[in-house]
């Protein structure tokens, strides 16, 4: 039967991990590597719990701090290794907020008859699958300024700490996915004629991507039902508003198109984000296996 195992420490620095590698080898110590996708990169290591106190020890002397206080566990917090501003998650989103602003402002420029809607790319019942590009279309359409901000400051709240996660190309790459997730599933759950555009289904896989990696790195986390009971509360705070079928203002919101996304941005982000595992058994890496992070 195997050996439960403890966490014992988290490190986003190559050369800190290769040392840490060898002390425990050295000293006949198993352990398991846990490589996490993200900017930048970083690696767990995990020991059987009977041999926790004697891992912490072998170790300390590889911490930056030169020491562990006794009321805490040996972790590394990378967010305190890298206290800057995310500015490039940020300027990234403001980009694209910018952008579907821009075109929100250059559609009002036509009657207000919502035939111009069609023309620029939005999801119709029966025509959407003979112009499939209307499924990326729609995710830069926008309604009206109020219904873009919205999208962008959602994209923003949850987008940035994503970003942090797992970097900017799988972010991006989970919020074009599930806005097509979110309008296959508008296509096929709406009423014939029924129009539908905007960005919330991409945004809802987003912060379904964000609530499944916050939850996996909660474990890494001193206070660890703390962690985890934030994120699951933000979660029900943020779940009744995609299952509302309208707005503050009465406007209808497609609700097949938030779960669709929100789905997608789920499978999606559990796909970009499985981490890679290396177990040691007898203390000794795989032969032949990279165990860099």
């Amino acid at each position: 039967m195997a050996q439960p195992s403890s966490f014992l420490l988290q490190t986003e620095e190559p050369e800190q991990a290769t040392a840490i590698r060898h002390a425990l080898t050295a000293a006949g110590i198993a352990y398991t590597l846990e490589s996490m996708p993200g900017v930048p990169s970083r690696v767990s290591f995990f020991v059987p719990w009977d041999r926790l106190e004697p891992a912490r020890s072998l170790v300390l002397p590889y911490l930056d701090d030169g020491g562990i206080d006794d009321d805490e566990p040996a972790y590394f917090d990378p967010a305190a290794l890298s206290p800057s501003f995310p500015w490039g998650p940020v300027h990234s989103i403001l980009v694209v907020a910018l952008a579907n602003t821009g075109i929100v402002l250059w559609s009002h420029t036509h009657p207000e008859s919502g035939f111009h809607l069609i023309e620029m790319g939005s999801l119709v019942p029966g025509l959407t699958w003979s112009e499939p590009w209307r499924f990326f279309s729609s995710v830069f359409l926008h309604a009206d300024l109020r219904h873009v901000g919205w999208n962008s400051l959602s994209l923003l709240i949850f987008g940035v700490p994503l970003m942090a996660l797992l970097g900017m190309p799988r972010t991006w790459w989970i919020y074009l996915a599930s806005g097509l997730g979110g309008g296959v599933a508008a296509v096929e759950l709406a009423s014939p004629g029924t129009l539908t555009l905007g960005s919330s289904g991409a945004v809802a896989g987003v912060f379904g991507a964000w609530v499944l990696l916050r939850l996996r790195q909660s474990r890494l986390e001193a206070s660890t039902w703390r962690s985890r009971v934030r994120t699951l509360g933000i979660a029900l705070l943020v779940l009744p508003t995609l299952v509302n079928p309208t707005n503050p203002g009465g406007r209808p919101i497609s609700v097949s198109s938030h779960l669709g996304g929100l789905a997608t941005g789920m499978l999606v982000g559990t796909l970009v984000s499985v981490p890679m595992r290396l177990r040691t058994p007898n203390g000794k890496p795989p032969r032949g296996t990279p165990i860099e992070p």
